[in-house]
């Protein structure tokens, strides 16, 4: 959560979009929080694999230590640096995430009901349209529907956005919350998800192009593929 400092408070609360300014606010905070505790995770699991490798390799030297005993020491050496390496990348990554993340929160603030309905309306969707579509729906738990009739969408997420996050002024709206508060679950498809991203019909200019809400949804599965 923000700091709750008064005078920032009763400043920001004379301002016509003051409601705006503290659920962004908030949501900024939760998103921080997210970051670390994701960045701290992935740290310690780091660290407690290559430890358990090293010890594995340890005990199984340690059966002819007379001729492995220079084994031993060369594989902990390159283990342990090996353990430094992946930190490094940890590191790397927590730097290049706040950008991201600031990215994302930028492209969502963007988004509003009205784009959603464009893309509800839509009755050719293109390629990065139906892909950004999927990313919305493995991201906030929503699965294919079959039998989908817009050309295109084989696999039918351009017809489950269309059946679950937009049909609706009301769940577009709760669609648009949704990403700028960052619920999404935590089983999804990141393998996928990064396939996508890596998709020639899927560039940020090109979801960009398509609909201003694509823009955002790319920009948001860069930033969890960044944490992750």
């Amino acid at each position: 959560m923000i700091k709750k400092d008064k005078n920032l408070i009763a400043f920001i609360k004379t301002n016509p979009q003051a409601e705006i300014i503290m659920r962004r606010f908030e949501s900024a905070s939760r998103m921080r929080q997210w970051i670390n505790e994701k960045k701290q995770a992935m740290s310690n699991e780091l660290e407690l694999v290559v430890k358990k490798e090293i010890r594995g390799k340890r005990a199984a030297l340690s059966m002819d230590t007379d001729t492995n005993k220079k084994a031993d020491e060369e594989e902990k050496a390159s283990l342990e640096k090996k353990l430094e390496t992946l930190k490094n990348n940890v590191e790397e990554l927590t730097q290049k995430a706040p950008k991201v993340h600031e990215n994302a929160k930028e492209a969502l603030a963007l988004c509003n009901s009205g784009h959603l309905y464009s893309i509800h309306t839509t009755r050719e969707p293109s390629k990065a349209l139906i892909l950004g579509v999927e990313i919305a729906c493995r991201l906030l738990g929503h699965k294919p529907i079959t039998g989908s009739t817009y050309p295109g969408d084989t696999d039918g997420w351009f017809n489950s956005g269309n059946t679950h996050l937009f049909p609706s002024p009301t769940k577009a709206e709760k669609f648009v919350k949704d990403m700028q508060e960052y619920k999404i679950k935590d089983d999804f498809d990141l393998t996928r998800i990064g396939e996508i991203l890596k998709d020639a019909e899927f560039t940020l200019e090109k979801a960009k192009s398509c609909n201003v809400v694509m823009g955002g949804v790319h920009e948001w599965a860069e930033a969890l593929v960044c944490d992750n």
